[in-house]
Order: C-alpha cells, then structure tokens, then sequence
C-alpha cells in the first residue's frame, strides 16, 4: 500500500513537471514568433514571466538562453554574460543541430563585433558559416555573411568584404527583403568606392537608393546620412546635401547636423556652418561633442584664429575623457550585473545553453547603425601637420604660462611630456611606413592593410619624398586617402602595373583613379 502511496505521488509530480513544461514551451514558442515579427518588448515580456529557477527541462533552458540573448541584443540591452553564449556553442556541439549551432556562434560573432573585436568575432561568424550552409537557413546565410562583409570592410579586407557582401545580397534578392537589399547594396557600393570603381560603386549606390524607402524611420535617416558622407567623399556637395537634408527630415540628428555643417562650410557658407556645429554640440552626446569641436578647433586654426582653436581643442579633448569616463562606468555597471547572472545561474543549477527556431528580422538594424555611429567624413588626414599644430599650440602655452611669472611647473611639465609622445609617435608612424614601403617594393600587397596603416604610408611619403609630396598635394583638391594613396605610389615612381599588383585592383579601376584625380586638379588662375 506504501509503495502503491508513493507511486501515485511519483506520477502526479511527472504530470505536474510535464504540464509546467509544456506550458513553459508555449511561452517560448510565443517569445521566438514575436521576435522573428521584431515585436522585441511583447517578446520580453513574456521570456520574463517564465521563472529561470523552475527552467529544469534542459532543452527548455536552452531554448530560453537564447531567446533572452537575441531579445537583450534587439533591443540594446547590456548583452548577457559570456558563459550564455559560450554554453549554447557547447551544448549544440554535443547535441549537434545545424541550424541552432550556427545560431549561436552567429550571436556570439555579433556580441563581438560590437564590442570592436574583430579577430574573433570573424572566428565565431566563420565556425558558424558551414552550419548555415547545411541548415539552409537562408536568413542565417545572410547575416553571416553581412556581419563578416561589415567587417572586412572595416579592417580594409576589400576583396573578402565584396565576397560577402556578394552572398548577402543574393541571399536578400531570393528572400525578396527590400530593406536589407538596400543595406546590402549600399555596403556594395562602399566596398567598390574603397577599391576606386566609381562606376560600380555608383551603380550599387543608385540600386541602394531604389530600396530606401522600406527602411524603418530610424534607419532611413541613418542610411540617407551615409548616402550624403559617400556623395560628399567624392566632392558631390549638391547631392551631398539632397542626402543630409533627407536624412534630417526623416529623422533629426546632431550628428546630420554635423554633416550638413562640413557641406555648408565648403559651399562657403560659413555662418550656417559653424551654427549648426554649434546645434551639433548641444544637441550631441560626448562621441559627437568630441568630434564636432575636433572639427571646429581644424577650421579655426586654417583661419589661424589659435587661441580659438586650442579652445575648441580642449573642449574636445573633455568631451571625449567624459566619454572614456561613462563607458568605464557603463563596462563596471555590466560587469556586475554579468557577475550577479552568473551567480544565479549557478544556484539554479543551469547549464546555460541556447537555441531558437528563427533570427530576428531586426538584426539588419543594428548592424546598419553600427555603420553609421563609426562613419565619419573619410578625407585624408594629414597626421605630420596634425601633429606640429599640437606642438605649436602646446609651445605657445608653456611660453604664456612661462611669462605668466607664476608657479606652473606642473602644467609645463605636462604640455612637455605631450610634446615629447607627440615627437616619439611621430617617429614610430614613419618608421612603420618605411617598413609597408619595403613590403609593397618586394612584391606585397595592401589587402590586409588598416586604415592605420595607410596613413602611416602616405606620412611616410610626405617626410621621405618631401619635395615630391609637396608639389604633388598642392596641385590637387580634397583626396580621400585612396586617392591619395595612389596619388604617392604614381609619385614614387611605381608602375601601373606594380600600382595594380599594390591595390590589388584592375587595369580599369586605376585608370578611373587617375581620372578621379585629374579632376581634383587645381584650376589656377
């Protein structure tokens, strides 16, 4: 009888835990549809109903794990702690699921890349890619393969980014998803403008353009601003300036106001200009404070107003320490909270593995606004001059603080220490130059170069060919860096041919460079 008591008991408690899961079940069932329709704050709601504490059912806890990865990444939340998504990687190696293992490594590989590590946000997106591939899923196909295309485009990899954005945008076409034709295109368009195949990168920006309307509000205004900065890139003022003032109008933003006030600054507009990088300032947060005052400081030492410029300058420089000094504490606050999760995931006894039946729709967004926060206005900077206009200004002050006849050592003393860094940062970018120099003259190429490294060349060619250099700028306009780039290796003395082999280009691409460049020449008078 005893044994019959327990028995039943035993049952009743299966049936109970059963009921529990299954209910539990349709919950995430509900969570995954509403995310997969970007109803991301009805999705929340209801993956937070459900009590971590009773997720026993291992499937169930995976599938939630997810679930709260993709809903806290749509919606910018502070991302959950590594050990979540690193479980999911685990569990769906040991239980192997093709679709739900590239899942993961594919939110891991996008976790990474907003937090700018690129190394190994391409591993993950690449442990991912062949998973994809054997599920078929082709919204996955097509995430993997933007986010590894943003990427290489951002470390300068033009020949893999194309090749990405290649698959991306096939995949987009076949799904018929006209907002991510359009950010796919665009990113075409970028890629072909680094390579210097204006043809081609115009055909994909007017094809990008055809699509802007199926962008949502937010995402219109950011793509009509990078539209205005790639007019405005290859001095296009007027459409620069359509662009910008579209993008305004669908969304108002400081940093639209920004662009529309370096357009205006060129058109010799000069009250409007300097009026709305005023607004900018105001309006902006401390990553566009910084910049905008940068800018600012730049115009007023051309016009060689200095004491306004070195204002301008340390504003800037506050600017950007209060936002060093916010995302320290921000990085603080999540490191807490991911330490306190995993705390309770430990209590709970959970393995914090992940799954899901479908990526959110919306991940197209916040790759697209990961573009455009890290886009500025790409004209070739010329770091020597940068540098000697600190050095100027710093000098000026120690000589006031010096004829100021009071105690100010300390502050001497530091304007000193920023000379010197200055000088030793100088000699490290030549340096560096000269050894890409080498690299390039033995035969190299520059597919895995940076951005760095690209200035750190054309510093080099301004210090080493310094005659050359001089009277080879002076006869030209605005150079993207690209432009100009080129512009140093023709210079030098290198072949069409070794240019070609260099930029890993072909016979027409440096030939529209060279058109480009003719038509920044200088009209003297």
């Amino acid at each position: 009888m005893k044994r019959l008591l327990l028995f039943s008991i035993a049952i009743i408690l299966i049936l109970c835990s059963c009921n529990y899961n299954n209910e539990t079940r349709q919950k995430l069932v509900l969570a995954d549809t509403l995310l997969y329709h970007t109803k991301n704050d009805s999705a929340m709601k209801i993956l937070k109903s459900i009590s971590v504490e009773n997720l026993k059912d291992e499937s169930n806890r995976a599938y939630y794990n997810l679930l709260m990865t993709q809903a806290s990444h749509v919606l910018y939340m502070p991302p959950m702690p590594d050990s979540i998504i690193n479980g999911c990687i685990e569990y769906y190696t040991k239980h192997y699921d093709a679709e739900k293992l590239a899942k993961a490594y594919y939110y891991n590989g996008i976790i990474l890349t907003n937090k700018n590590n690129y190394q190994k946000a391409i591993n993950s997106l690449k442990r991912g890619e062949p998973h994809a591939k054997k599920s078929k899923n082709k919204v996955l196909i097509h995430h993997i393969a933007e986010n590894l295309s943003f990427i290489n485009l951002e470390i300068g990899n033009l020949n893999t980014a194309l090749t990405y954005a290649h698959i991306a945008l096939n995949k987009a076409s076949e799904m018929k998803r006209e907002s991510w034709i359009a950010e796919d295109s665009y990113r075409m368009s970028a890629i072909f403008g680094a390579k210097a195949m204006q043809d081609s990168s115009n055909f994909y920006m007017n094809k990008a353009l055809k699509y802007a309307a199926s962008l949502q509000k937010q995402l219109r205004s950011d793509f009509y601003a990078n539209v205005s900065a790639y007019y405005y890139n290859i001095n296009k003022l007027d459409s620069a300036e359509k662009y910008i003032l579209m993008s305004i109008k669908a969304k108002p933003t400081a940093r639209a106001n920004y662009i529309l006030g370096v357009i205006y600054m060129d058109k010799g507009l000069k009250a409007e200009a300097w009026k709305l990088c005023e607004k900018a300032v105001a309006d902006g947060d401390f990553d566009i404070k910084a910049e905008v005052l940068a800018w600012m400081s730049d115009v007023k030492k051309e016009q060689g107003e200095y004491k306004e410029a070195m204002e301008l300058a340390e504003r800037s420089k506050a600017a950007e320490d209060s936002m060093k000094a916010r995302q320290h504490t921000e990085d603080m606050l999540a490191l807490q909270e991911n330490i306190e999760k995993d705390e309770a995931v430990k209590n709970a006894g959970q393995w914090m593995p992940a799954a899901a039946t479908a990526i959110a729709a919306l991940a197209i967004i916040i790759i697209a606004a990961t573009i455009y926060h890290r886009k500025k206005m790409s004209r070739a900077r010329n770091l020597m001059e940068e540098d000697r206009n600190k050095i100027e200004m710093y000098t000026q002050q120690i000589g006031s603080m010096a004829a100021s006849g009071k105690d100010r050592d300390k502050e001497i003393k530091k304007l000193k220490k920023k000379i010197e860094d200055i000088r030793k940062h100088e000699a490290e970018t030549v340096s560096r130059g000269k050894r890409l120099h080498k690299e390039i003259a033995d035969g190299g190429t520059t597919i895995k170069w940076s951005k760095d490294d690209f200035e750190a060349f054309i510093e080099y060619f301004r210090i080493e060919y310094a005659e050359k250099a001089r009277e080879a700028e002076s006869r030209y306009g605005k150079l993207t860096t690209n432009s100009l780039f080129a512009l140093s290796l023709i210079t030098i003395g290198f072949s069409d041919k070794d240019i070609q082999r260099i930029m890993a280009i072909t016979p027409g691409a440096l030939r529209t460079i060279k058109y480009r460049l003719k038509k920044q020449i200088k009209m003297v008078n």
